[in-house]
């Protein structure tokens, strides 16, 4: 819940969106709750939908919204790469804070995560999990079905650090540091990128 309060605190007010990666639900259901505590306590005005993003191979929380079901079954096993969204369980209260917030429920396949956690720490100097890396992975696929609106305030919670599992990473680790060393020049470095 400390992070609604802070991402509440420094918009100021609460996103329109927010885009969460899902194992077996807590720390997504616990963003929902400081969200309504917030809201009740007349800190925010207004609610998020909550997306609830989940790997194509371990999706127990993705099969029961897309069924349309009031509670999510265990599946026989999940089969995802990325260790802090591979669980073949996801609690109900998950569920029910996708359906209390108006939200849904995304998939992605393990690659898409691997190639935006790449893409984070290349671009932005941010090294996440992959399991982190799923939010942004799912962006494209919900603004293509008209899920999120490009006017909107959209947050994406980077979960934890890439740390957690770097030897998913290390191949592309080993190859970026066996680049040659730039000069720390300007326009040395302006010629690289």
């Amino acid at each position: 819940m400390i992070r609604s309060y802070e991402i509440a605190a420094r918009l100021p007010g609460a996103p329109d969106v927010v885009v969460c990666p899902v194992g077996g639900g807590d720390m997504f259901t616990a963003q929902w709750r400081g969200y309504v505590e917030l809201k009740r306590a007349g800190v925010i005005e207004s609610l998020p939908r909550m997306v609830a993003v989940q790997s194509v191979s371990a999706p127990p929380l993705l099969e029961a919204f897309r069924a349309g079901a009031d509670h999510v079954t265990t599946l026989p096993s999940a089969n995802s790469k990325l260790s802090g969204l591979n669980v073949s369980f996801t609690g109900n209260h998950a569920l029910a804070a996708v359906k209390d917030s108006g939200g849904v429920a995304a998939g992605i396949a393990d690659d898409e995560a691997f190639t935006m956690q790449r893409r984070l720490a290349l671009e932005e100097g941010i090294w996440v999990e992959p399991a982190s890396a799923a939010p942004l992975a799912a962006l494209p696929g919900l603004l293509a079905a008209g899920t999120i609106r490009p006017d909107e305030r959209v947050v994406c919670l980077l979960s934890g650090a890439g740390f957690k599992d770097a030897h998913l990473a290390e191949a592309e680790a080993a190859a970026l540091g066996q680049r040659e060393p730039v000069a720390f020049d300007f326009e040395a470095i302006v010629r690289q990128i």
